[in-house]
């Protein structure tokens, strides 16, 4: 399980893409769809709430049909309480898409912006068990605080906690730090939005 667990991990963070594209289309130096909003009488908060919460159902439906894929097609059985599984991968899919909007508003060049939303996922996910079994494990022997900070590893665990540990104190410190993560990128992404100032349109 072990594999598959780091797998929905990774599906939550491929929600980066979504996230910096939504961040793109709110800058007005990235797209003129930006340069309208940017002049639109509409509060900024307002415009990146909406984006934020369209973005991220849309994410969270798509890792639904992940889940339904390994359920119905694999044959994976994900045991534990269906609403908590629920709530792992909402969280999950917010902590992805928040951390592609926080890539998006870093004003980095475009392509770069993608090699961040690539490499950052696969690199979070690896240390969460991905590519290599037992690296979590490892992790948290030699230097757990990565673990803390990891959300990939944060959505993993959270999984083992309802499957293996039976551990609802654990669990809950998991789900707090992945939504404390999420409003982190969040905040930072609105701040960085909210003071873009352009010469001209």
């Amino acid at each position: 399980l072990e594999y598959f667990f780091a797998l929905i991990a990774m599906a939550c963070f491929y929600g980066t893409f979504l996230g910096s594209t939504l961040a793109n289309e709110n800058t007005a130096s990235f797209s003129t769809l930006g340069a309208r909003r940017s002049i639109a009488p509409v509060s900024k908060l307002r415009i990146i709430s909406a984006d934020m919460a369209a973005g991220v159902l849309i994410h969270f439906a798509s890792v639904l049909l992940l889940l339904a894929y390994l359920r119905l097609v694999l044959g994976v059985e994900l045991s534990g309480n269906p609403g908590l599984i629920l709530l792992i991968t909402f969280l999950g899919s917010l902590t992805g898409v928040s951390l592609g909007a926080a890539i998006g508003v870093s004003r980095l060049k475009e392509g770069f912006q993608t090699l961040l939303d690539v490499v950052i996922p696969l690199a979070m996910c690896f240390l969460a068990g991905l590519m290599v079994s037992g690296m979590r494990q490892l992790i948290e022997e030699s230097a757990p605080v990565i673990n803390r900070i990891n959300p990939a590893a944060l959505i993993a665990d959270s999984f083992y906690c309802i499957a293996v540990y039976d551990d609802m104190g654990r669990l809950g410190m998991n789900l707090l730090l992945m939504g404390a993560e999420s409003l982190i990128f969040l905040l930072g992404s609105w701040l960085m939005t909210r003071r873009g100032r352009y010469d001209s349109l």
